[in-house]
């Protein structure tokens, strides 16, 4: 089948070889699909009616796979989560229902894994502590919640370790006041209460002495410090 004789939506491009040249279908494994009459034959990926798409997953052509993994209806769709592309994978992370994703945590490529992270429900989201990648925990430091969150303030990563100094209850930043890395104790300082912002003000970084003094100075510190003591009283329990 040539060129001419291949049907193309109305209003679309008529379709070339990726090289320039003419299209031949005559070995396409699913021409018997295209010379069907349109209501019932299935045309390229991006057109086909929604019930001919399962047909097209075996399809070696990366760029047909694309285009189911943004067309299949759910119950479909994760037939494509060990798709060999990560191009294919990312789009179906995207679009598969948070609960379903359970299945894609431990993929090899981490920017799967990191839309995982951002999209796992979060009750099952501790299950990704201890990811190999930065970028990973990094997403996963901005979602998880107490108690999961204490389990990463010992992250290898200083990065890491700063967006928990972010999250942390503040009465818990004690953890992060000898820390390695200045900017963790940058963002203790920040937002710590009490004895632990007195255990920075002779910091070796300057901006750190620097913010601590200025809170306890300010009476910011003991500010806080009378809430905390409050909130012990009345039994506020930090989850």
């Amino acid at each position: 089948m040539s060129v001419q004789n291949v049907r193309v939506p109305g209003g679309d491009i008529a379709p070339r070889h990726c090289q320039g040249g003419p299209l031949d279908c005559a070995g396409c494994g699913y021409v018997r699909f295209r010379e069907l009459p349109a209501e019932h034959g299935c045309g390229p990926a991006s057109h086909a009616g929604v019930f001919c798409l399962p047909a097209l997953l075996g399809d070696p052509d990366e760029m047909v796979r694309l285009q189911l993994a943004l067309r299949l209806p759910q119950a479909q769709l994760a037939r494509l989560i060990h798709d060999p592309h990560r191009e294919v994978r990312i789009l179906v992370v995207q679009r598969l229902s948070p609960a379903a994703l359970v299945g894609m945590r431990g993929d090899s490529d981490y920017g799967v894994r990191e839309w995982v992270a951002q999209r796992l429900p979060l009750a099952l989201l501790r299950q990704m502590i201890g990811d190999p990648d930065r970028v990973v925990r990094m997403r996963l430091a901005e979602r998880l919640e107490m108690p999961a969150l204490l389990r990463i303030t010992d992250d290898s990563e200083a990065e890491v370790r700063r967006i928990v100094a972010e999250r942390l209850p503040a009465t818990l930043l004690s953890r992060l006041a000898f820390d390695p890395d200045w900017r963790v104790r940058w963002e203790v300082a920040r937002r710590a209460a009490g004895d632990i912002v007195a255990s920075l003000v002779d910091d070796a970084d300057e901006e750190v002495r620097a913010l601590a003094r200025q809170r306890r100075q300010s009476g910011e510190v003991a500010n806080l410090m009378t809430t905390g003591q409050t909130q012990r009283s009345a039994g506020v329990k930090h989850g």
